[in-house]
């Protein structure tokens, strides 16, 4: 899993170098009920339900903003979910670049447990 890490964040640091990202770039995205986003996180949530042991339900969409790059848009959000089995709540955090051609490539995704639900 660590190497998966390790590689993801060296693609945002190639894309940091090259200039593809830049801090002033970026635009919040106006409506959080923006149906690409919703269906981001939806796969997203999707595929995390796929394994038995974690499930999870989504609560809300905390943060999305935006930055146009010569590749396409890259994404950047941030979402909470319950984790169904043991009830603790989790902040997920993950970039996705719309390429110009359409196809989706996931940059990186972390997640952080942050409090238990009673």
């Amino acid at each position: 899993m660590k190497p998966i890490i390790f590689l993801f964040v060296y693609l945002i640091f190639l894309l940091l170098a090259r200039g593809a990202i830049s801090d002033d770039a970026w635009h919040p995205v106006p409506d959080l009920q923006d149906k690409f986003i919703t269906g981001i996180v939806q796969l997203t949530v999707n595929l995390m339900n796929e394994d038995p042991g974690f499930g999870i339900k989504l609560i809300n969409v905390e943060k999305c903003e935006f930055q146009d790059t010569v590749d396409g848009r890259y994404y950047h959000f941030f979402f909470n979910a319950i984790q169904s089995r043991t009830n603790i709540m989790h902040t997920f955090e993950g970039s996705v670049l719309k390429e110009l051609n359409g196809h989706l490539r996931v940059m990186w995704f972390k997640w952080d447990k942050t409090r238990l639900i009673r």
